[in-house]
């Protein structure tokens, strides 16, 4: 049985790839119940890459997901696992939490109004810097894009963040339900971004579903 299910999942992956157009581009996928359990894979594999103290830095934080706030640092979303074991909801998960620091950069102000990209941009761009500066390693939840067709930080952003920062920062691009073409994403995956999807609304693609795209 589980021979079957690895062949299984393994095919998936193939499929995946091929509808995305990344065929032979060594692209690896890893599935996960939820786009928001894949956010604790990305963090995983910061932490492995980076090492702590790191800072979790969640762009258009008020256009994501209501869970992004726990998992992006490392800490239980619900008040149940994948797997059904009860947990404390916003409890930190053991040997992912320790060392972690949430900082949050919303697109809106208190008026619910859009904030300028110079703005917001400058906000990314400052906090990325203030911390690498003080010795810590970042971890950068770019938007592409939001429900509402919104990304954050702009490309020119995500360029300069990648050239100036270097190993200090891992930029991890949130792309769930699909809001993007082929044509960005695989640019994404060959600055070395890793990208989150999950099972699309507007593709009706099946829910409860996440992958990882490194």
């Amino acid at each position: 049985l589980d021979r079957a299910v690895d062949a299984q999942i393994e095919r998936q992956r193939i499929e995946l790839k091929q509808l995305l157009g990344l065929e032979g581009s060594g692209c690896e996928i890893v599935f996960s119940p939820s786009g928001t359990d894949s956010q604790l894979h990305a963090l995983f594999l910061a932490r492995a890459l980076l090492g702590t103290p790191l800072v979790s830095v969640i762009a258009a934080s008020d256009e994501t997901g209501s869970g992004a706030t726990f998992a992006t640092g490392g800490r239980h979303f619900n008040a149940f696992t994948a797997l059904a074991v009860p947990v404390g909801k916003g409890g930190p998960i053991r040997d992912l939490a320790d060392g972690v620091i949430g900082a949050r950069v919303p697109l809106r102000d208190g008026f619910g109004r859009l904030r300028p990209v110079d703005e917001t941009d400058g906000d990314v761009a400052h906090t990325v810097a203030r911390e690498v500066a003080a010795g810590k390693r970042v971890l950068l939840w770019a938007m592409d894009s939001s429900k509402f067709g919104l990304r954050s930080p702009s490309e020119d952003c995500l360029r300069w963040i990648a050239d100036a920062a270097g190993d200090d920062v891992m930029i991890v691009i949130d792309a769930c339900q699909a809001r993007l073409g082929r044509r960005r994403l695989r640019w994404y995956l060959e600055r070395g971004f890793p990208v989150l999807l999950t099972g699309s609304k507007f593709f009706t693609g099946a829910p409860f579903s996440g992958a990882l795209l490194i």
